[in-house]
């Protein structure tokens, strides 16, 4: 098929469908349109003879408006120059191609110049684990979400000397919980504790903590480096972005 073309609001090829069907196939494949006034309905006609006993000529997608973003979000395209009537495209699909991937997103609502749609890709903030147990894992997490919190690790020294607080420092891309000891120098369960822990780590900006289950079990011995990992950077849509909104 050479050419699509609209006559009298029903879209027909300038050439008939000429494609021979793969041998047990009753399928021709895809046909797109690009229809460039939004809102209007056209119907499509094929004209070429189908194989006896169906009329399934393939799957129909209808690009019912395309342009260029001046902007946008993880779930918004925004297009300046345009002046859309409120939500005339809910319930259509928005595509968009974004690092060679395609994203194909239901629209929710749209007003004049910016369609809404559920997150493309959504930041999602590092982590990491520490300890055993019902009661005595700590899970850290990086505030700000992205692929940059998977540099940070989180190390668990023994406190050296008597009467040694409970602590976390973060230094560089560390935190370093040092563990609490008693007035002979030994770890300290009672200091050591789970939500302690996470207390502590927690009371540092830029990371959340939580204990699980009660929190009751104590660690008792160091613990090497552990990596955050997890971190991943939202995928927005940004100024010259191609779009198109789909009917499917």
């Amino acid at each position: 098929m050479s050419l699509i073309s609209n006559v009298d609001g029903v879209i027909k090829s300038t050439n008939p469908l000429d494609v021979k069907l793969t041998a047990g196939s009753l399928v021709l494949g895809q046909v797109s349109i690009n229809q460039t006034t939004p809102g209007t309905t056209n119907g499509v006609q094929v004209v070429s003879a189908l194989p006896a006993g169906t009329n399934d000529i393939g799957n129909v997608g209808l690009v019912v408006y395309s342009g260029t973003a001046s902007g946008g979000s993880t779930t918004t395209i925004v297009d300046a120059t345009k002046n859309f009537e409120t939500n005339i495209f809910a319930n259509k699909i928005a595509s968009v191609v974004l690092g060679g991937i395609e994203y194909l997103r239901k629209i929710t609502a749209n007003n004049a110049t910016t369609l809404t749609f559920p997150a493309i890709v959504a930041a999602v903030a590092a982590s990491a684990a520490i300890g055993t147990g019902t009661d005595g894992v700590v899970t850290t997490t990086v505030v700000t979400a992205g692929a940059a919190g998977n540099a940070y690790d989180i190390v668990v020294v023994a406190g050296e000397g008597n009467d040694v607080t409970l602590a976390a420092a973060l230094a560089d891309s560390t935190i370093t919980v040092t563990l609490g000891t008693d007035g002979a120098g030994a770890l300290d369960n009672a200091k050591n504790t789970a939500t302690l822990i996470a207390g502590v780590i927690d009371a540092l900006p830029a990371f959340t903590s939580v204990a699980s289950g009660t929190g009751a079990t104590a660690f008792t011995a160091a613990i090497s480096s552990t990596d955050f990992a997890g971190g991943i950077d939202a995928v927005p849509v940004v100024a010259s972005t191609a779009y198109k909104i789909l009917n499917i």
